[in-house]
């Protein structure tokens, strides 16, 4: 009755920390992110993870079959692969890496090894795996230095501890059976039989640690386990990888050393007695706390470890399921592999040059991988337009009237990049284009500074920056290392910014000091927040968000911090009138228009909604006087933000006419006035 009550209690608590720690996990990361982020993963890097995975687990089965072998037990390579693939499966499913002791049922079962060969190959096993992940830990530890908040001393000195405490173990070994065997002879609840059975096992065993001692194979093993970690954790290394490209993240980026240390923490938290249901809880709790230590975004912290788990765990899943499959067919199972003599040491020549060709194979097949696969971002090829004469008319009466410049952002260089052009389509020239994404420019209200987002690449997670360019001197500086879609104050003192799909942050020019504006309290909006404008006075912002489906305005009153839906669209900006300018999507030509929402009467209104063939408006931005309407469009065949052929258009307010202000065969978006200093 205790073992049950007790079992239960684990039970409940695993069950309590994987509910508590992913529904907060879910509550900042939707689930849509977690898949969309798998399903974007690099091909090449998946692949590498595959190869090394694999190779992972023929060194494992190497280790398994030279411990059998040692104790007169050759069971045939494919079936040993296979018994590798359900103990992966069962070390992943329960807590404590109990689940290891899978090996020792299936290799008595179904491939005749008796109960002292399989006990001494899973101990020997366990114990050379703990060992060899010391020198990995003590080498990323000395290659990661004092750059992030973990204490290396300690990682060196816990590394030291646990490889003297190991290898204790390993050489005590032989007295630990036989303890055991003593220790299940005097226990009372077992009857004598069993008692007598399990004692002359664990006796067997310990004739069996002992002979395997006397091998001298111990150099062996270490190096075979130190395959085992190597590969393992390359494997992890390299999925983790294929997440982060598409967000822009390089080899070079993702520094092995850290990377090792973040999942070897996870992993050690999933190696609790108590976890989480199949490890998924604590690990996710570990691997964020120490990833954001190494230096990542909180965000791409507690993503990453939600999408690499669920996918690793379900590879895991489903080869250990197809394995037992297999072995239960019936002419795989075997009622004896003994062998005529316990086969002898093969020659160092032998077994370290095959381990040599393992190695250079897995390396050949990750590098062909990686060439035949590469990540590339390219852009849908266009054709320019050619404008006709009442085109070029139209353009030609508007730009007269606009007091200043556009300034866009472009993919034109291969990368966006942020430019300006004049109202007639004339004199375009580069602000900020380097060999990332230069996006959504602001201008200040006085026209000297732009403020823009650079981001790794066009994926929605991908870290980005705010960067402001002084366009008198040309100096560029960072205002932060984490934001994006910024927005200058009316009064040009502050800039407005979005992080992580979640917040509305401010940062102040003259301080440098960040102040976060909605929401104040995670729980008070747990919905992504997109795009956020602030209203002249500063007391009201409107954003997108996927709050009752994707995608909706909403408004927030950043005082009482309580928040509205305004309708079903996106983009909003606020007019000096107090109204609410944004894209409409629903009861619109060609699938989106341009509208306007006054919250006095709680009334919608068009500004802008054209047909074909270039009807599909986004980007709309009113100029500060109200006089003209910025926006971009494209044929309703299109929609992607990132690779359409977006054109820039000017609209007169007063007399609704409509200028084509480009006619290229890129991708242009984001207008905003930049205003001319005699126009100021």
């Amino acid at each position: 009755m205790k073992i049950s009550l007790k079992g239960s209690l684990y039970t409940l608590i695993s069950l309590l920390l994987t509910v508590v720690i992913l529904g907060s996990f879910l509550s900042q990361i939707s689930p849509g992110e977690v898949l969309n982020l798998i399903r974007e993963a690099d091909l090449g890097g998946v692949l590498m993870f595959l190869v090394l995975s694999f190779t992972m687990n023929i060194f494992r089965t190497w280790r398994y079959r030279l411990l059998l072998g040692l104790s007169g037990y050759a069971p045939p390579r494919f079936s040993m692969f296979m018994v590798v693939l359900v103990r992966n499966l069962f070390s992943d499913l329960l807590p404590a890496r109990v689940g290891t002791l899978a090996y020792v049922a299936v290799v008595t079962t179904r491939l005749g090894v008796p109960m002292q060969a399989a006990l001494n190959s899973w101990a020997y096993s366990f114990v050379f795996d703990m060992l060899a992940v010391t020198p990995l830990v003590i080498l990323a530890a000395f290659i990661t230095g004092g750059s992030t908040m973990l204490s290396v001393p300690a990682l060196i000195g816990g590394s030291l501890v646990l490889a003297l405490i190991v290898s204790i173990a390993i050489l005590l070994l032989p007295k630990f059976f036989r303890i055991a065997a003593t220790l299940i002879e005097r226990m009372p609840l077992l009857s004598a039989g069993t008692k007598s059975s399990l004692g002359a096992q664990l006796k067997l065993t310990e004739s069996e640690v002992v002979r395997t001692r006397d091998q001298g194979v111990f150099l062996r093993l270490l190096f075979l386990s130190a395959m085992v970690r190597i590969f393992k954790y390359g494997g992890l290394y390299m999925f983790l990888y294929a997440l982060l490209r598409p967000m822009g993240f390089t080899l070079s980026q993702l520094e092995p050393n850290r990377v090792f240390l973040g999942i070897l923490a996870a992993e050690l938290a999933a190696s609790l007695p108590i976890s989480g249901i199949a490890g998924f809880g604590v690990y996710q709790g570990a691997w964020a706390l120490v990833f954001h230590l190494l230096g990542f975004s909180e965000h791409i912290a507690k993503l990453t470890s939600l999408s690499h788990h669920i996918f690793t765990q379900a590879y895991g899943y489903l080869l250990g399921i197809g394995a037992m499959l297999v072995l239960m067919l019936p002419f795989l199972k075997l009622q004896d592999s003994s062998l005529k003599q316990p086969r002898r040491r093969e020659s160092a020549f032998a077994f370290y040059g095959l381990m040599l060709g393992v190695c250079l194979t897995a390396a050949l097949l990750c590098r062909l991988a990686y060439q035949t696969f590469p990540y590339t971002q390219s852009f849908q090829q266009f054709s320019a337009d050619q404008p006709d004469a009442a085109q070029l008319q139209l353009r030609s009466q508007i730009s007269a009237q606009l007091p200043g410049t556009i300034v866009f952002d472009s993919n034109r260089s291969g990368t966006f990049g942020i430019y300006t052009i004049h109202p007639d389509g004339s004199g375009i020239e580069t602000i900020a284009d380097g060999p990332q994404h230069e996006m959504y420019p602001d201008p200040s209200p006085d026209g000297n500074f732009i403020a823009y987002a650079v981001a790794l690449s066009l994926q929605r997670n991908s870290p980005s920056e705010i960067w402001i360019k002084n366009l008198n001197d040309g100096t560029q500086r960072r205002i932060t290392e984490d934001g994006t879609f910024p927005t200058f104050s009316r009064d040009g003192s502050k800039i407005f910014f979005e992080r992580g799909r979640e917040s509305v942050y401010s940062f102040d020019l003259l301080s440098g000091k960040e102040a976060l504006l909605f929401p104040l309290k995670p729980k008070d909006f747990k919905y992504q927040i997109v795009m956020p404008r602030l209203s002249s006075d500063q007391s009201q912002v409107c954003f997108t968000s996927d709050r009752k489906g994707r995608w909706n305005v909403w408004c927030a009153d950043l005082k009482t911090q309580k928040s509205s839906q305004i309708a079903h669209g996106c983009e909003p900006s606020w007019l000096d009138n107090g109204d609410v300018l944004w894209v409409s999507t629903t009861a619109v030509r060609e699938r989106s228009g341009i509208y306007g929402y006054n919250p006095a009467q709680d009334r919608s209104y068009e500004v802008q909604d054209g047909d074909a063939p270039r009807g599909h408006e986004y980007f709309p931005t009113m100029t500060p006087d109200g006089k003209f309407l910025l926006f971009g469009a494209c044929s309703p065949d299109q929609h992607s933000h990132e690779d359409s052929n977006y054109q820039l258009f000017i609209k007169a307010m007063d007399s609704g006419v409509v200028a084509r202000l480009t006619f290229d065969a890129f991708n242009n978006r984001w207008p905003k006035l930049l205003m001319r200093a005699g126009a100021r």
